[in-house]
């Protein structure tokens, strides 16, 4: 019998070695070979690993240990001895190595280069099960290696290398420790936390989970916050012995019960709190601080603890904090609470528009881990050098409905100055839409009740006039909102009544305003934060998703913002994507407010488009370089005045034309200015309508305003007015697809045509219904099997009686028995059936004559109105153009360039998983669409088109980039472009090459990080 073996550290370190030189010489490095255990001459000891270049030099040694809580390898001892075995060698760095994190350190200087996480497992034996895993992370290790020693990278800063170092041990206590199932079984064991348990979570805004799965995902969402506070109170205990030297190394039992860790930590926590007799809003333990963990799991806590005290802080700059917050916290949980981390040039942009005078009070009512707040306080420190840090504290408000980000603004505010006697930064751990407004009044810090364990009378209480706070009138809003879905507004994340909560706080902000169920909760901030501003002049300054601009949601915000604001800016980036991991676009929208509307009269808002990356615009502020802070400074106030008196640069003036829904008098003149780095439309304030869509004034070139401009008589609404072009449906919706369309994948029968009817057979082969014709209809379910232009023969049939049940009893049995059929699978239970059946019959579709024209709902890379000789009933996906006039004439200009120019911005873009977008077009949309009119334009022309488009029919319509090239594309545009609009070569060519421009920034978007 085989004696089973005992994995030891040799044994992990031989292996290592084997896949190290399998790496090496897979991708070809001048690194060639790893060695294990050969003995040192000089010394006798055995350096475990070494690593060998091409010359026979050894450029690396590897001291492996297991992993274990009693090994520290950042410690000063297994660093001294690696390095010098390094040393003995003569090899330039060494690295400590216990499976779990590989720690790259400089022989000489005997300093730290940079930390790896390569797996997580709590014992050695476990490594053989994740050899890929090793093996993978080892590649980038050696890769990073070899352009240190090649001179191509240089050590990481602190910043850099601890998020990642610290995701690696956080998920180690989570998936070696076990917490989540212990949590679980605590709750079931054990009254007193179930009690505080149950309370964390409704805190939170979710609902009680009802099932295993959720309660143990609760549990890891709830060791997770515990960690993530964990860490960072740590971290702010080191960044406070910094300053404190008589404050002790953080030393943490290495075995023991939670009760025994929690006495002790908090021993250490308190004693801060004593020495720098300040600090109780950072150090305030509540129920998640407290939690019951694993015995087993205290030893990967001294493991975190030993990493933490193991970094240097003389130099550490104080936003890493929120940096570690961004990598630490779950991917998923960030969305639900629709936490996104704002670029520093994003948040001074907005500041440099908001924050103008250093007396002012600011808010942000998502501060989430405090960027907005910290940047505050440096444009303060900017606007008036002399102002003490009690006093900032003082000026600037943070609000956030989670309590760990809350806890992380406070840290970031309270690090800024850490000799200051009274730190208490104005953080509130609540619901914004929860704090009324001005002369409300909020608690800052952490609540003390909802502590289960008896640790009350060790936290030293904060008194009643620091805690308690009245809101002041603000001088300036500013943030980024949440992006919550609408969708997710009644899930769990919020609660089931948060929707119903947020609509009656709009209801007391601005009575009678209406915001859509479609918004979502980045919606209701604006109201409330103008409710915050007082006076007139006060800003409001927020990064919001753009979809407000163009979707019917957004009508109630515009009117509000029209009615009780001067809109200063809505500043959209054309060349980055200002949240990299997010499928979103954002925009930046500034607004002041006003108590009279009389001076929007001579308001100009600023359409801002920017060119270039904002970081190339402003040039980023520098941690410790006051000179480079100022200059940054500047360079934002200099941005934001030039933007804000756009009107008085030298531009273009012209028209605008009526590109409203509504009629707007004196066609109203707007101006174009271009500069380096961004360009602006000016529009004038009293000529934007609710009702219209605001996206095209960022997104639209300029010649398209142009060109409406010159022909306001002859380019109208498509289906809007007295007497339109079209008279717009939007596609029949069945509400039972499986029934009604004959050809649908659901319907379980194969449909032959016989010369007046339809036969219906069943998988067996027999006729079990017959339709007659009159009753079918050929139908477009699909649209993307339609390549051309020309429908000619449908891919669907479409079932339809308009007779009651009892003619059709008489004349119709086989139909009737269609229907009951349909009746016994509960067809006619859906809602779309129940509401037709309300005024009529559920079977009858109340089919339309004149079809001649489908036009798709959706585009994406080609777009194409299709004319419909087929007479085929378009299904929901689609619209249907009934044509009173020239249908193939006006068929054709629909298929122009400048028409799928005039769709482009007519529509409102969303985004597709893999970032393209597609545009997105409403029966509303679709009749707002601006076309030339065919009936006032010459017969000739009339003609012409027809021709161009008879001719473009033979073949597949191709992506907009190709299409526009095409010979007989280009004969259908140069009649539309000249014949029509009178423009000249350049300007068509210039309209032409800005949809290829637009369709190409919609599909690209998924190829290049840089773009927005």
């Amino acid at each position: 019998m085989a004696r089973a073996t005992e994995v030891t550290e040799w044994t992990y370190a031989g292996e290592l070695a084997g896949w190290i030189t399998a790496i090496l010489s897979d991708i070809g490095s001048f690194l060639t070979r790893a060695v294990c255990e050969e003995r040192v001459i000089s010394t006798g000891k055995r350096p475990d690993i070494l690593v060998y270049s091409n010359t026979g030099e050894i450029q690396l040694t590897i001291t492996v240990k297991r992993p274990s809580a009693d090994v520290d390898i950042f410690g000063e001892d297994l660093r001294a001895e690696a390095c010098a075995k390094a040393r003995s060698v003569e090899a330039p760095y060494a690295a400590t190595h216990d499976v779990n994190q590989f720690v790259l350190w400089d022989a000489r200087t005997e300093q730290r280069v940079y930390d790896f996480t390569i797996i997580v497992v709590s014992e050695l034996s476990r490594y053989r099960a994740k050899e890929q895993e090793i093996k993978n992370s080892m590649r980038v290790v050696l890769s990073y290696y070899m352009d240190l020693l090649r001179g191509r990278r240089t050590p990481r800063r602190f910043d850099e290398g601890v998020p990642k170092a610290l995701v690696g041990l956080v998920d180690g206590f989570i998936i070696e420790g076990g917490i989540a199932q212990f949590l679980a079984r605590q709750f079931r064991d054990d009254a007193q936390f179930r009690d505080g348990f149950d309370r964390w979570v409704l805190d939170e805004g979710r609902a009680k989970p009802d099932t295993d799965q959720q309660l143990e995902h609760e549990c890891e969402r709830l060791a997770r916050q515990f960690l993530y506070t964990f860490i960072n109170k740590a971290i702010f205990y080191y960044v406070l012995r910094s300053r404190y030297p008589r404050l002790s190394r953080l030393t943490l039992p290495l075995d023991g019960s939670h009760e025994i860790f929690h006495e002790v930590l908090n021993v250490f926590l308190i004693a801060a709190q004593r020495e720098s007799g300040d600090y109780e809003t950072v150090f305030q333990t509540d129920f998640v601080d407290t939690i019951p963990i694993p015995d087993s799991a205290v030893g990967h806590l001294s493991t975190i603890i030993r990493y933490i005290g193991s970094l240097d802080y003389a130099d550490i700059p104080y936003d890493v904090i929120g940096g570690i917050f961004e990598r630490l916290v779950d991917q998923t949980e960030r969305h639900y609470m629709g936490q996104f981390f704002t670029p520093v040039p994003v948040v001074d942009l907005i500041l440099g528009f908001c924050q103008r005078d250093a007396g002012a009070v600011g808010l942000d009512p998502g501060c989430g881990s405090g960027t907005f707040l910290v940047r505050m306080y440096y444009r303060y420190k900017y606007l008036d050098a002399e102002v003490g840090h009690e006093q900032l504290l003082e000026r600037i408000w943070g609000i956030d409905i989670a309590r760990f980000p809350a806890h992380l603004s406070t840290i970031n505010l309270a690090i800024r100055d850490l000799s200051s006697h009274e730190n208490y930064p104005i953080v509130i751990a609540e619901d914004f839409f929860d704090v009324e407004g001005t002369g409300s009044s909020v608690t800052i810090g952490l609540r003390q009740e909802s502590l289960p364990l008896g640790f009350e009378e060790e936290t030293k209480q904060l008194s009643a006039d620091i805690i308690r706070r009245e809101v002041p009138p603000m001088n300036f809003v500013v943030g980024n909102p949440p992006y919550t879905r609408h969708e997710e507004l009644h899930e769990e994340i919020f609660g089931e009544d948060y929707k119903q909560k947020l609509e009656d706080c709009l209801g007391r902000d601005f009575p009678g305003l209406s915001v859509s169920k479609q918004a979502g909760i980045y919606a209701y901030f604006i109201p409330h934060g103008l409710r915050f501003l007082q006076n007139g002049g006060d800003r409001l300054g927020y990064v919001t998703l753009s979809s407000w601009l163009d979707a019917n949601f957004g009508e109630g915000l515009k009117e509000l913002l029209l009615t009780t604001t001067k809109i200063i800016a809505i500043v959209e980036s054309r060349v980055e994507r200002w949240f990299e991991t997010t499928q979103m676009l954002p925009l930046i929208l500034i607004v002041e407010r006003v108590q009279s509307p009389q001076p929007l009269n001579e308001q100009q808002v600023k359409f801002v488009r920017l060119t270039k990356p904002l970081s190339q615009v402003i040039p980023l502020p520098t941690e410790g370089n006051e000179t480079a802070n100022i200059r940054h400074w500047q360079k934002v106030d200099e941005l934001t005045e030039a933007i804000e008196q756009a009107e008085q640069q030298d531009g273009e003036v012209f028209a605008l034309g009526n590109t409203q829904l509504t009629e707007v008098q004196d066609d109203p003149q707007v101006k174009y200015v271009r500069t380096n780095g961004w360009e602006t439309l000016c529009v004038p304030q009293s000529s934007l309508r609710s009702s219209e869509k605001w996206g095209k004034y960022l997104r639209a070139p300029i010649g398209y305003f142009k060109a409406l401009g010159t022909h306001p008589d002859l380019i109208v609404p498509l289906g809007e007015g007295d007497n339109p072009p079209a008279f717009v449906t939007r596609g029949i919706t069945t509400g039972a697809q499986a029934f009604f369309c004959l050809e649908n994948a659901g319907n379980p029968f194969d449909v032959e045509r016989i010369p007046d009817e339809y036969m219906l057979r069943d998988p067996a082969g027999r006729v079990r219904f017959r339709l007659p014709v009159r009753f079918v209809y050929p139908g477009v379910t699909k649209i993307k099997p339609y390549r051309t232009l020309s429908i000619q023969r449908a891919e669907d049939l479409i079932f339809s009686c308009p007779l009651e049940r009892e003619q059709l009893e008489q004349e119709f049995p086989g139909v009737l028995a269609y229907v009951e059929w349909g009746e016994s699978q509960g067809y006619h239970e859906t809602a779309t059936c129940r509401d037709r059946a309300s005024s009529h019959l559920w079977y009858d579709l109340g089919i339309r004559q004149n079809r001649e024209l489908v036009m798709p709902g959706l585009i994406w890379d080609a777009y194409r109105v299709h004319y419909n000789q087929a007479s085929a009933i378009a299904t929901d996906c689609q619209a249907e153009l009934c044509v009173s006039a020239y249908p193939k004439a006006l068929c054709a200009i629909l298929n122009s360039t400048f028409t799928a120019l005039c769709v482009e911005f007519s529509g409102r873009y969303i985004e597709n998983r893999d970032r393209t977008l597609s545009n997105q077009l409403k029966i509303m949309d679709i009749k707002s669409i601006r076309v030339i009119d065919p009936r006032r334009i010459d017969d000739s022309i009339v003609r012409e088109l027809e021709e161009a488009f008879d001719n473009l029919c033979h073949r597949e319509v191709l992506p907009a980039w190709d299409e526009v090239a095409q010979d007989d594309r280009r004969r259908l545009d140069d009649i539309v472009f000249k014949d029509i609009l009178g423009l000249s070569d350049d300007e068509a060519n210039d309209l032409r090459q800005a949809y290829v421009s637009a369709v190409q920034y919609r599909i690209q978007r998924a190829n290049t990080s840089d773009s927005p």
